[in-house]
């Protein structure tokens, strides 16, 4: 089930800025993770750490889906790391930089458009490596074998 996150701009703007920035990725859920209609994995990482901050499969690339795993990112991190606010989120694509920046801005960080991000790749192959049992051939997804990643994937594969 979906929580809704308000998104309240004055207490995001509080939490302390991270160092560096993050990253925003948006992939199609590997075939062992799709379950009713969960289509999409979106997954926030820190690009400074290689952590991953949060992560969900969503059915639904709505402005409210991301802007609730961004603040999730933020409020609740995956890794177990404190609560903080990025100065900067990458993203993909101009549209989902235009989509998200307006919600974003209000709370203190910058949305970039970065036509690539190598990160959020070897993230996923990391996942697709470990839901299929195979050893994990990425430095970045050997990450999931960590406990607070693991735990992370295992909550994805679970929905």
């Amino acid at each position: 089930m979906i929580q809704q996150t308000p998104l309240d701009p004055s207490q995001l703007r509080e939490l302390p800025q991270a160092l560096g920035r993050w990253e925003l990725g948006i992939r199609p859920a590997p075939k062992e993770m799709r379950r009713l209609d969960h289509g999409h994995v979106v997954v926030v990482l820190d690009a400074r750490t290689g952590m991953a901050r949060a992560s969900d499969v969503v059915s639904e690339l709505s402005n409210t889906e991301l802007v609730r795993v961004v603040i999730d990112a933020m409020t609740r991190s995956a890794s177990g790391q404190a609560a903080c606010r990025p100065r900067q989120l990458a993203v993909e694509t101009k549209a989902l930089q235009q989509t998200l920046a307006g919600d974003l801005d209000r709370c203190g960080m910058k949305v970039l458009h970065v036509p690539m991000l190598p990160l959020v790749d070897e993230f996923m192959q990391g996942l697709r490596d470990r839901l299929a049992g195979q050893p994990v051939r990425s430095p970045i997804g050997a990450m999931l074998m960590e406990k607070p990643l693991a735990e992370a994937a295992a909550r994805i594969a679970a929905l």
